[in-house]
């Protein structure tokens, strides 16, 4: 059965060989007064065919200098941080509101004593009265930056919209291009060096989509391993505060703590290599920590007695310092790795693209030139020169941005922990030789 679909598919790729990747389904329905009419099929080679392609080029690089779509992402990504900030204040302004009003009521209440004329000293009254008028100018201050925050969510709104719009307008006028060449070429492609120009385009898509996904893996991997150092380092802490109480009862609650940590940061570790095992080989967190991490939470009620704390202590500061160095790694392959891997990608898909606008171009003149003659291109002649000068400032400003995005990262020596001369000592050697934790409960 697998051998019939693989003929099946070999068949259908040798059919399609040739023909234009793209669907003609998305011409008409999509065009609009400015993109012009449609061709139609019994005269498609002619010179105000030209004059529109290249219009519509235009129109397009124009379009694209403003770079809707990238704009687009960062005013959404505003967006969702404005609507986070919103429901912090407006939680922030709801709780000095009922501040506010407890404050208001003990000075009427103040009040309605003296008007009884029930002694109330002054000191009370100013006292009362300060935190009043304290409460109530915080109130007025919350309240003055929620409205900022409104605002700044409508502008937002408007921003947004009419980016919205351009980016639409943009794909319209991509998908009315694509109809223009499916039309003028029958469905096939113009020439051997755009079809594989285009071939090559879609693998650098497809190879930046995998580098983006596995960029989104990592950086949940980086969330996690984040998580797994914080909950490492609260159990450190804890642990070191432990025998300053003297009562067995409460260190067996300073234990339970410490075991709770351990097995949410076990957790969390685990979660971050499921992230990132598919890309590489995880260092630091692997399955013989895992291991010696279940033991010792399984152990901590043993571990509190004096003899046995200190050697606790340090299975915990090496675990913590295991999730801070795999933290610091996990951030400088994000950054020189796979952010590295996506600029190479963005800077050949850009070339790439800007070669096959070119020799699209080239294509539909030399078409209008075998039908009207050479005299044809000089009609046009002020349209390509445009053309061609945006086309320049388009590559140069995606070039801008890949570079911008390039994240220099130090190569020196990390240790990878910060703050490193506090806390207890870390545990001696990096790998682990013996079960101290199996050995305390022997």
């Amino acid at each position: 059965m697998g051998c019939g679909a693989s003929s099946f598919d070999e068949q259908e790729k040798a059919k399609n060989k040739g023909k234009r990747k793209h669907s003609s389904s998305s011409s008409s329905s999509d065009s609009s007064e400015d993109e012009g009419p449609d061709v139609e099929p019994g005269d498609v080679i002619t010179k105000t065919l030209l004059r529109d392609y290249l219009d519509r080029e235009i129109n397009m690089l124009q379009l694209e200098l403003t770079q809707p779509e990238v704009v687009l992402k960062q005013l959404l990504e505003q967006k969702d941080q404005t609507t986070k900030q919103l429901v912090a204040s407006s939680k922030a302004l709801e709780e000095q509101r009922t501040v506010c009003m407890r404050e208001y009521q003990d000075l009427t209440n103040l009040q309605s004593l003296i008007q009884q004329k029930q002694q109330v000293s002054q000191d009370t009254w100013d006292i009362e009265q300060k935190e009043y008028v304290e409460a109530f100018n915080k109130h007025k201050q919350l309240e003055e930056q929620h409205g900022k925050l409104e605002q700044q969510s409508r502008d937002l709104d408007v921003r947004i919209k009419s980016t919205n719009k351009n980016v639409k307008r943009l794909l319209k006028l991509r998908k009315r291009q694509d109809h223009i060449l499916i039309k003028t070429f029958d469905g096939g492609y113009g020439s051997e060096r755009e079809a594989s120009i285009e071939e090559y385009v879609d693998k650098m898509k497809e190879y930046r989509k995998n580098i983006l996904n596995t960029k989104t893996q990592w950086n949940r991997g980086l969330e996690f391993t984040k998580q797994a150092n914080l909950q490492y380092w609260r159990g450190v802490q804890v642990w070191t505060s432990i025998l300053s109480h003297r009562q067995m009862a409460v260190r067996w609650q300073y234990c339970s703590y410490v075991t709770n940590y351990l097995n949410a940061a076990q957790s969390n570790s685990r979660q971050a290599v499921g992230c990132m095992k598919a890309h590489a080989q995880i260092p630091y967190f692997t399955e013989k920590m895992f291991q010696e991490v279940e033991i010792s939470r399984r152990n901590a009620y043993t571990a509190c007695q004096p003899r046995f704390h200190p050697t606790f202590l340090q299975w915990l500061w090496y675990y913590q310092q295991n999730a801070a160095f795999l933290e610091k790694w996990i951030e400088k392959t994000l950054a020189q790795t796979i952010e590295g891997d996506l600029t190479k990608v963005n800077g050949y898909l850009t070339v790439a693209e800007a070669d096959l606008r070119a020799e699209r171009k080239r294509l539909i003149i030399e078409k209008v030139k075998e039908k009207f003659g050479e005299g044809a291109e000089s009609e046009v002649a002020e349209q390509e020169a445009e053309v061609d000068r945006l086309s320049k400032e388009v590559s140069k400003l995606q070039s801008v941005s890949i570079q911008a995005n390039v994240v220099t990262v130090s190569t020196g020596v990390d240790s990878g922990v910060e703050g490193e001369g506090e806390g207890p000592p870390p545990a001696a050697g990096s790998q682990s030789q013996q079960n101290v934790t199996e050995e305390a409960t022997a």
